[in-house]
């Protein structure tokens, strides 16, 4: 037996990544086309569940807190650059 032009580079690569004789990989491939495939059935599309919240989408609750942060240095920047002229 030998392989047709379509397969035989692929028979080549595996005998040449594999390190093993080239009959030993045709057996295998034979093995593995042959052999009926057990099923395995396709997982469940991965849905997010949704809660009622009460701010809206894309508002972040912590942004508000940063910005707060950012007002409040700011503010105790500028007393202290007029208490220090």
């Amino acid at each position: 037996m030998s392989p047709g032009w379509s397969t035989k580079p692929l028979v080549d690569e595996a005998v040449r990544r594999d390190h093993r004789p080239f009959k030993h990989v045709v057996n295998e491939a034979l093995r593995r086309g042959l052999v009926p495939q057990t099923f395995v059935p396709t997982p469940k599309p991965f849905r997010v569940k949704s809660h009622r919240a009460r701010l809206r989408p894309g508002l972040d609750p912590l942004g508000f807190n940063r910005l707060g942060d950012a007002l409040e240095a700011g503010a105790v920047m500028g007393k202290t650059r007029r208490v220090s002229r």
